[in-house]
């Protein structure tokens, strides 16, 4: 076997391929028009071939099972009508960050997908898949949570991007990003809605006894994405409250319940808040990967975490030093500057 992207993109060695060799044509974008590219010349040279098809969770926090449904039935629709061999249900870990336990109803679904002639009633299939999966008093409740998952990875995309993964990590006050997220509060917001009714759903299937080790795989994706919610939230948060106290420093208890109590206080505040859920999800995501992985490249990955967790820690203290060294009446500075890298020289 040998995959088609290759083979397609050196026509000239059509003629060449050996004998009883297949060729795996993959696509993982459900755009219809993108599979005769790679089909087309299979068939015209009368290459036996496979389809891949992915479950794409490989850069993203929660798996994006809308994508992939459509990526598997569109595909499957095309390679049918151009005499596929069968299919190959895909799944990637390149960034290692993805937990293998919660692509399995992707899996599924491919699984379902290729045996039966007719489309998968998509808006069943979390609660046939649960079905088999739990006992009957929990399936109701994992099902509504997977949908639940599912919808707020797809509100995360609507603001982050398709790489919801990759772009936690990004700084959440650069300018580019700050302005975007401003525009789409209401996006984040909701992305934490439906991640917390996920984790809720999650939480009384694991009581009505559900398999507790795929739960916990699930439950690590729903608190991450609220994560990312709240951590891209949360400087729009800070720009409000700083605009709110005016161009001087306010007095004592005003100051501190507009600004020291909701950002700086090292107890309950917006910025302490960030470094105690960091810091949870990432002992919660360690037993996860122990328990589905190998440690290889863990400490890789939470390298990530502890990284996240520095720059919450460098901003409380930043803040909590402004806080000591301002007194009532004295001018506040852009806040851009008290977020600034300790060291980093002004613009121009």
């Amino acid at each position: 076997m040998a995959w088609g992207d290759i083979i397609v993109k050196y026509p000239e060695i059509l003629t060449e391929l050996p004998r009883g060799l297949i060729a795996v044509a993959w696509e993982y974008d459900p755009r219809r028009d993108r599979y005769q590219h790679w089909l087309q010349p299979l068939a015209a040279h009368k290459v036996p071939e496979m389809i891949a098809t992915g479950v794409t969770a490989w850069n993203q926090i929660a798996p994006d099972f809308d994508r992939s449904f459509s990526n598997i039935d569109t595909f499957l629709d095309a390679g049918r009508k151009a005499g596929t061999l069968g299919i190959i249900n895909t799944i990637w870990t390149d960034d290692a960050q993805m937990l293998m336990r919660d692509i399995w109803p992707g899996m599924a679904y491919g699984m379902v997908a290729s045996w039966q002639a007719e489309p998968v009633e998509r808006a069943r299939f979390f609660s046939d898949y649960t079905k088999l999966a739990f006992p009957a008093a929990a399936a109701p409740e994992a099902a509504a949570g997977l949908g639940s998952l599912a919808r707020a990875e797809t509100a995360l995309q609507s603001v982050l991007g398709d790489g919801t993964m990759l772009a936690l990590w990004d700084d959440p006050f650069a300018p580019a990003r700050l302005k975007r997220d401003t525009e789409h509060y209401q996006d984040l917001r909701q992305a934490r809605l439906e991640a917390e009714d996920a984790e809720e759903h999650f939480m009384r299937a694991r009581a009505l006894g559900a398999d507790t080790e795929w739960l916990r795989s699930l439950l690590v994706a729903a608190r991450l994405l609220d994560y990312a919610g709240e951590k891209f939230e949360t400087p729009t948060d800070l720009v409000n409250l700083w605009r709110a106290l005016g161009s001087k420093r306010p007095a004592g208890d005003e100051w501190w319940d507009m600004w020291e109590s909701q950002v700086v206080y090292q107890d309950h505040s917006h910025l302490t808040d960030l470094m105690d859920a960091i810091t949870e999800l990432e002992s919660q995501f360690k037993a996860q990967w122990l328990a589905e992985y190998l440690p290889y490249r863990m400490a890789s990955a939470l390298g990530r975490w502890d990284a996240e967790y520095e720059y919450w820690r460098a901003l409380q203290v930043k803040m909590a030093r402004l806080a000591e060294t301002l007194h009532e009446g004295d001018p506040l500075p852009p806040l851009e500057s008290l977020i600034e890298p300790e060291g980093a020289k002004p613009s121009p």
